[in-house]
């Protein structure tokens, strides 16, 4: 490692403490000396932070040239933004980008995206090879799929696994699941369960859940 390259790092690291603290202003300084010193890594928070500032163009540029750089996570953020600005193709593009070189959120957000585009197939495939792979926010909208095209007995399974992997999200879909074929009392005790560790989306089930009975 260079020297500049090293106080590049270290720029970086103080840059994040500066930012765990609520101090933007110094962070975004540090930023800027580690990301014109070539650091991807600072160049990726810099975006970030202007993209909070709403400096969506210059967050975007500088996406573009994390990901120049290699950086997968500049590569996934790139797509995001893409996406919120309803650059579809472009953004699906760099969610499979970013899904090849092993971002974990890549292959939910590039499903979600196939399924938004009618795509099914290709949204079930890549959801499926990151369920296997041990993705459980992946098994969990498989789970949210299968269930929204009939297939029941899949949804089940998939909910079922994320649901025994301690996702509540999944135990709130299995729980709807189960209500809605008359196993109401599962059903309760999976939201009574996801309420507990603190999914409060499981409180509204069980309210609607009261009122039907």
């Amino acid at each position: 490692m260079t020297e500049k390259s090293e106080k590049a790092d270290q720029s970086l690291k103080l840059a994040l403490q500066k930012l765990r603290e609520g101090d933007e202003k110094d962070a975004k300084k540090l930023l800027i000396e580690a990301h014109e010193a070539g650091n991807s890594n600072a160049t990726n928070e810099l975006a970030r932070l202007l993209q909070r500032e709403g400096k969506i163009s210059k967050a975007e540029s500088l996406y573009r040239e994390a990901h120049a750089s290699g950086n997968v996570h500049g590569t996934y953020n790139l797509a995001l933004l893409l996406h919120q600005r309803n650059k579809i193709q472009e953004a699906l593009d760099f969610y499979r980008l970013a899904h090849l070189a092993g971002h974990p959120k890549a292959a939910v957000n590039l499903g979600a995206l196939y399924f938004q585009m009618g795509k099914d197939e290709e949204g079930e495939e890549i959801l499926y090879e990151a369920h296997l792979l041990g993705n459980i926010n992946a098994t969990l909208n498989l789970g949210m799929f299968y269930s929204r095209v009939g297939k029941t007995k899949k949804a089940e399974a998939m909910l079922r696994i994320a649901h025994d992997a301690g996702n509540t999200n999944a135990s709130n879909f299995l729980g709807v699941l189960l209500a809605s074929r008359g196993e109401k009392e599962e059903a309760r005790q999976l939201w009574k369960s996801s309420l507990e560790q603190g999914n409060l989306d499981a409180a509204t089930f069980l309210e609607l859940d009261n009122q039907i009975d």
